[in-house]
């Protein structure tokens, strides 16, 4: 089993990060996670960007266009501003957990750098700094939306597991052959009310 990583004991003087840990506790919302910049342990480990003593060059699409230079060790992940790339100024130093697999091997973790918080995560978001979603009060899409269509939603998640189209004007996709009839059902039922729920939520809506 990994050692549990302690919290650090609070400091006497640091009213900014008690007002940080009283508004994430507090404050609503402040975002989507499809709004903000995102960094995936598991895409850098997939990827071989945690071996120690590589550096690599992470880039984000949009505008502004935001890149960042990464280091690891055993232990942490560095993260540099591209010299010249004004658009964001970080510096930050990420520690790193890692927890064993079932089958063998290790699974990466980020611990989330707010003073606060130091708790595991796959993903840190861009803000001033790299945080957890929970730090920087970041929610999921399916917040934003009603229940007609988190139920088309459900509807097509089970159909894109299936192998089939997502498009409810398809039929609905066959049993996979690896797929066991118990699980085929269960999953096709799922379906079927989220559909109803998805349908009556139309009808209601054009009423």
């Amino acid at each position: 089993m990994p050692a549990r990583i302690a919290r650090p004991p609070p400091p006497t003087c640091l009213e900014g990060q008690a007002s940080q840990m009283i508004s994430v506790a507090r404050g609503q919302p402040r975002g989507i996670i499809n709004e903000v910049r995102c960094l995936d342990v598991r895409v850098l480990s997939k990827g071989g960007w945690l071996v120690p003593g590589v550096l690599s060059t992470w880039s984000w699409s949009g505008t502004p266009k935001v890149s960042m230079l990464i280091s690891a060790t055993t232990d942490h992940v560095k993260v540099d501003s591209i010299p010249g790339d004004k658009s964001r100024a970080v510096q930050q130093v990420i520690d790193l957990d890692r927890t064993a697999c079932h089958l063998g091997g290790h699974r990466p973790w980020f611990i989330c750098p707010s003073f606060w918080c130091r708790r595991r995560t796959a993903k840190l978001y861009l803000g001033d700094s790299f945080r957890c979603r929970r730090c920087l009060r970041l929610a999921y899409p399916s917040t934003r939306e009603n229940a007609t269509y988190r139920a088309l939603r459900r509807v097509q998640k089970v159909r894109a597991r299936l192998g089939g189209s997502r498009s409810l004007a398809e039929p609905f996709p066959p049993k996979p052959r690896w797929m066991r009839w118990e699980t085929y059902f269960r999953l096709q039922e799922k379906a079927e009310l989220a559909a109803a729920v998805y349908y009556r939520g139309l009808a209601n809506y054009f009423v």
